[in-house]
């Protein structure tokens, strides 16, 4: 990320892309909590991921707060603008990728009142969400993404 004249607004947009980054890892385990608890049937590993998403909802809110901040009082151009509308885009995405592992999450719960044998979930394991929550453990970095970075690398999962 460049330098600004103004160090306020180089830290509002630090600040910002930490936040899609800490909203990420945190939907990326939702994520894998939901699927790894359907197919090991784990209703305490589901109660997790569900109870995850009111956090994840926040941070969205925050997220969107901040940008709009950015964008009514720092009133972006060109690369900072597209920065922070991404941060939106990412945001709406994440909370939604949340959502959806809640759901999963509370299918967990009615299958584990042994409405169905194990078989007919047996899949699961193998399945591409299980496969995908793997490969995201594997390529985690220490060192944060900018917002730009993080929507290249969804980009490019897509492809795959």
């Amino acid at each position: 990320m460049s330098e600004h004249i103004v160090k306020s607004f180089t830290e509002q947009l630090e600040a910002l892309a930490n936040s899609v980054a800490q909203m990420g890892g945190l939907a990326e385990a939702q994520f894998a909590n939901a699927i790894e608890a359907i197919a090991k049937r784990d209703g305490k590993l589901a109660e997790t991921a569900i109870g995850t998403d009111d956090r994840v909802d926040r941070i969205q809110q925050t997220i969107e707060d901040q940008a709009l901040k950015l964008l009514a009082l720092r009133q972006p151009m060109a690369v900072d603008l597209r920065t922070t509308l991404a941060a939106i885009k990412i945001a709406y995405e994440l909370e939604r990728i949340g959502d959806l592992a809640k759901n999963i999450a509370k299918r967990v719960i009615v299958l584990d009142t042994d409405f169905l044998p194990h078989k007919v979930i047996r899949g699961v394991e193998g399945s591409r969400g299980s496969r995908y929550a793997r490969s995201t453990q594997s390529r985690r970095s220490v060192t944060p993404l900018t917002v730009s970075e993080l929507a290249a690398s969804c980009n490019r999962g897509y492809d795959s």
